[in-house]
């Protein structure tokens, strides 16, 4: 399949894209090129006018072409963006926008990522390209784990009379027994404030959000959840577990670290027919070491390490310049949507 496609792009649509520039695509720009075609983001994009008189709207496919070379050219601002659409004409004819339609303003831009965020885009094109070119490959490894995301507004205020919990009402056993619809519908997903040690031990406060990520082999993402910083991170294992493996259900093995130490999620995971390799917790009683053979598999867990770097160096995933879950989460998303085809295509 990945030869046909690079077959394609070769012999067809380099060569016009060359004619219509009247110079050669850079390396670059027939990397994103590559990219776009393989998320087909335009398939998810509706362009529809909701008014009966005034200027017709811009094509939203072409926008959203243009989000996403946002996050692979790791840009900033919107503001970026446009000055590159302007300045460079391989760009601006592979977004769609060519020299007869003219480049849109910020605003139109901000209005259309808006239309974006509510509609939901980034799953839907996360959803569906991960089931077409995934879901029935066999997967040796599943890598969970979650990043903070700074966010650019307050936290929402605490709650001055929280519910009291009993002592045996765990979140992880109540989502056992929910779907993982239920289970999501009752997460955080608010600016908060959430504590998490680094790599070297040490507690970080961090105010806005975080980013749960379900790792397949080869850093690519197959299920992404942007909740409150204070949400903690065993409360998103059931429900993802289960979302992910309806999209991609021939999993073997899921590796997690010590913060998803639960009975309630090895009981989930037993149920699907993978195996959980949990890093247990030290201090606990009934703390059980690996295995030499279990100790070199959950070393394949760097792929939910390396994967988070490559978002946030390369993808601009902390070059967050919205405010609110939504919008917060789109562009998440569209990093998400650039990792992934980059992954994928990186065969060829």
């Amino acid at each position: 399949m990945l030869s046909d496609f690079w077959s394609f792009l070769q012999l067809s649509l380099y060569g016009a894209l060359e004619a219509c520039i009247q110079a050669p695509l850079t390396d670059r720009e027939q990397r994103l090129v590559a990219m776009l075609e393989y998320l087909e983001i335009e398939r998810y994009t509706e362009f529809r006018s909701c008014r009966a008189v005034g200027r017709t709207p811009y094509n939203r496919s072409f926008m959203a072409r243009a989000f996403v070379a946002k996050a692979y050219y790791d840009l900033k601002t919107t503001k970026d963006l446009i000055r590159a659409l302007l300045a460079e004409p391989g760009l601006r004819w592979i977004c769609g926008f060519g020299d007869t339609v003219p480049v849109p303003s910020e605003s139109t831009f901000s209005r259309a990522f808006q239309e974006f965020a509510k509609a939901g885009l980034g799953d839907f094109c996360h959803e569906g390209q991960t089931r077409t070119r995934v879901g029935q490959t066999p997967v040796l490894h599943l890598s969970r784990d979650s990043t903070s995301l700074r966010g650019r507004e307050k936290p929402a205020p605490k709650d001055p009379n929280p519910p009291k919990r009993k002592w045996d009402d765990r979140p992880t056993e109540r989502q056992y027994e929910q779907s993982a619809t239920e289970a999501l519908q009752n997460i955080p997903r608010t600016c908060g404030v959430g504590r998490k040690p680094n790599s070297q031990g040490n507690l970080e406060t961090c105010v806005g959000y975080k980013v749960h990520v379900d790792w397949l082999d080869g850093m690519i993402p197959a299920n992404v959840q942007t909740t409150s910083s204070a949400v903690h991170d065993s409360q998103l294992a059931i429900p993802m577990m289960r979302v992910t493996a309806h999209r991609v259900p021939n999993i073997v093995y899921q590796l997690m670290d010590s913060a998803y130490d639960a009975p309630a999620i090895r009981q989930a995971c037993s149920d699907l027919n993978q195996v959980a390799l949990i890093e247990g917790i030290r201090s606990r009683k009934s703390y059980v070491p690996f295995e030499p053979f279990q100790e070199r598999r959950f070393g394949e867990r760097t792929n939910a390490e390396r994967g988070f770097s490559r978002l946030k160096e390369s993808f601009g995933l902390c070059n967050v310049r919205v405010r609110g879950h939504c919008k917060v989460h789109l562009h998440v998303m569209f990093s998400i949507l650039a990792l992934f085809a980059d992954q994928m295509l990186r065969p060829l």
